[in-house]
């Protein structure tokens, strides 16, 4: 029966897509779960402009599942599925930009450049600063 939604998918059939995507999602006796594979229709289906798959391939991306974690890619499906009036996609949105903001304050506070090696431990400037009571502009 998978076969059949294989070549439903190959032919853009958006149900067989989904059922592709699903199934590779969460495996079962005769098919293994496969992220990577699952992702790859989700796509498919953001193609060919599927709000649904915007907001499922966003989730991936955002957490990491199937795709690299990457933030700013799960941002622009959630816009585009808010966009296509997807139900949940504000709120994923919302929680993509927090979570986007977090990293970009970590980045900048822990970049390499601006770290300083104090004994075995390495310290932002700013952690040096106060631990050696320095004033920083």
């Amino acid at each position: 029966a998978f076969e059949f939604f294989k070549k439903g998918a190959e032919y853009d059939n958006i149900k067989c897509i989904f059922k592709c995507a699903e199934t590779y999602a969460s495996g079962n006796d005769d098919i293994p779960q496969d992220l990577y594979l699952s992702a790859c229709y989700y796509q498919d289906a953001v193609d060919l402009g599927n709000a649904e798959a915007m907001y499922v391939l966003g989730n991936l991306y955002m957490n990491g599942k199937g795709r690299p974690q990457n933030y700013k890619k799960a941002i622009l499906l959630f816009e585009e599925a808010a966009k296509h009036k997807h139900d949940k996609a504000e709120e994923a949105l919302k929680s993509a930009r927090r979570k986007q903001e977090e990293v970009e304050v970590l980045k900048n506070e822990y970049d390499p450049s601006r770290m300083v090696l104090a004994g075995a431990r390495l310290l932002t400037i700013n952690e040096y600063a106060q631990n050696n009571n320095i004033r920083r502009k």
